[in-house]
């Protein structure tokens, strides 16, 4: 299943490896239960009835609908053939032939053939610089502006038009490398962080190495190891715990003296989530003191525009996450408590992150056995998440909602389970 992403580049839905691999959808799949199959689909990727329509294809979002409330189902097999295609679910998991998309030659021909036809394709243009800037200001100006909107909406809507904006770049930089390279390969960092949020996986990836390129190129270790962390964070969230920890290690191995202190304090917390994820207490907590003694020695050098996201709230959140996956609930608590108070006052729009925050704060009140205070608290974020879209933030909610189902019987639970679920249905309808 490692490849089964990048095989399926080019289609528009591909659910993630942890999905696919869950008990749930596993005997979904074994039962054939499309409902649930739809169901976990929607709730945990966020996405929304009409993005599964489309990806199934010849089927109305009111028939999603239908199938996911138990109105429906599905029989025929060339139906079930679609869903597996859409979604990305092997063949031999529905009890179906081998889907064409699983074969590495099929993939591999189509591959050469787009690589073919770009190849051919002399006409692509390149961009244009803004008035009076450089190719390289131009791009500056507008990483600092996807930064910003990153914060206040999410990636979902973001990604797709930096994607289109930095594949004509590619011409204009290629064309002349000495104006907009360097910027070209942070650009290149952000549309791939934006496809994550929007759980666009292989797209994601092709940027990050197309970052870690670019950051070889120009004798960037700073960007190059950046890159490399992003890829660490996209293998965790996919639960590809050891590839993630080797990459988070090789981005620590970046020329130190060659890094600004907020490029060190990312690194130091990017090996703290690797380590975290594989339940290695001691060597988390080690970077996450490492990580703050370098956030310490901040503002005396002149910082790259891809870490301005790196403050004191960023450095308070990462040591809630890391603490949340090591079972150490009260630390995470504070730590947590302490990122959403310091954005409150200094950052009240970031809503993303302050979404992201209540989500896992919900869950460390769940673990603690506080179930109406850890409805209360992911309430908060379920209404705030309305005004963003993050298909990451989205299956972070999902996956709360799920971990209710034992406590059915007690009504703060069951009311979030219904609150959560009409939300979904409004995403759908929008």
């Amino acid at each position: 299943m490692h490849d089964r992403e990048t095989r399926r580049s080019g289609y528009p839905l591909t659910i993630p490896d942890t999905l696919l691999r869950s008990e749930a959808m596993r005997r979904a799949c074994a039962a054939r239960d499309f409902q649930e199959i739809f169901r976990l689909v929607n709730r945990r990727t966020g996405s929304s009835y009409a993005a599964m329509a489309a990806a199934v294809g010849r089927m109305t979002t009111s028939r999603v609908s239908d199938i996911i409330r138990g109105v429906r189902g599905i029989r025929g097999q060339q139906v079930m053939e679609r869903v597996a295609d859409g979604f990305g679910i092997p063949g031999h998991m529905l009890g179906l032939p081998e889907r064409p998309w699983e074969s590495r030659k099929n993939t591999d021909d189509g591959q050469v053939a787009a690589w073919a036809a770009a190849a051919s394709d002399l006409s692509m243009p390149g961009v244009s610089a803004f008035e009076g800037m450089t190719l390289q200001q131009s791009g500056e100006h507008l990483l600092k502006t996807f930064l910003h909107l990153d914060d206040e909406l999410g990636g979902d809507s973001l990604f797709l038009p930096l994607t289109r904006y930095v594949a004509r770049m590619a011409e204009s930089v290629r064309r002349n490398p000495g104006d907009g390279l360097s910027v070209f390969g942070q650009l290149n960092q952000m549309a791939g962080w934006l496809a994550l949020d929007a759980n666009s996986h292989p797209t994601a990836r092709k940027h990050f190495m197309e970052a870690v390129r670019v950051g070889k190129e120009e004798d960037d270790p700073g960007l190059m190891a950046s890159a490399l962390a992003y890829m660490s964070l996209q293998e965790m969230y996919r639960g590809r715990l050891s590839p993630a920890l080797s990459l988070a290690l090789e981005a620590n191995e970046a020329e130190y003296s060659k890094l600004t202190p907020l490029t060190r304090t990312m690194l130091k917390t990017r090996l703290a989530r690797a380590y975290a994820a594989m339940g290695e207490e001691g060597p988390c907590l080690e970077a996450l003191k490492a990580a703050r003694e370098e956030f310490d020695r901040g503002g005396s050098l002149k910082e790259p525009c891809y870490v301005s996201y790196v403050d004191a709230v960023e450095v308070s959140a990462q040591e809630g996450a890391c603490f949340l996956e090591l079972g150490l609930t009260r630390r995470a608590v504070a730590a947590l408590t302490s990122a959403l108070g310091m954005l409150s006052v200094h950052a009240p729009d970031r809503l993303r992150d302050r979404v992201h925050y209540l989500s896992r704060l919900a869950k460390c009140y769940l673990l603690d056995g506080e179930v109406e205070e850890s409805c209360r608290t992911a309430g908060r974020a379920l209404d705030l998440s309305r005004a963003i879209g993050s298909a990451r933030v989205a299956e972070r909610l999902g996956e709360f909602e799920e971990l209710l189902r034992p406590y059915g019987n007690i009504s703060s639970a069951a009311d979030f389970r219904e609150k959560y679920r009409m939300s979904m249905q409004g995403v759908a309808a929008g």
